[in-house]
């Protein structure tokens, strides 16, 4: 689980950057993220992106990374649990 909130919160700080990168170095970050209706606009760019990169099976949805990480975490608790004791 937390393995697959990090990836999504990696992917959403890497677009974020990105998108900040393009504004240059005069950017006022204090201002725009105060700006409800600019966060809000690069919210949706950014969700957008990501679900064109789902759709077009570049990457897991976070769904897909969730499931994964239920599977692991249930695998390792097995073999956890059935490793002999010392």
């Amino acid at each position: 689980m937390i393995s697959a909130t990090d990836k999504i919160l990696a992917d959403i700080v890497i677009d974020l950057n990105a998108e900040v990168a393009q504004l240059g170095d005069e950017f006022d970050y204090r201002g725009k993220l105060r700006d409800e209706v600019w966060v809000k606009e690069l919210v949706h760019k950014i969700v957008a992106e990501h679900a064109k990169l789902v759709a077009r099976n570049r990457i897991n949805s976070f769904g897909q990374d969730f499931k994964e990480a239920v599977t692991a975490e249930r695998t390792r608790r097995r073999v956890t649990s059935a490793s002999p004791k010392r």
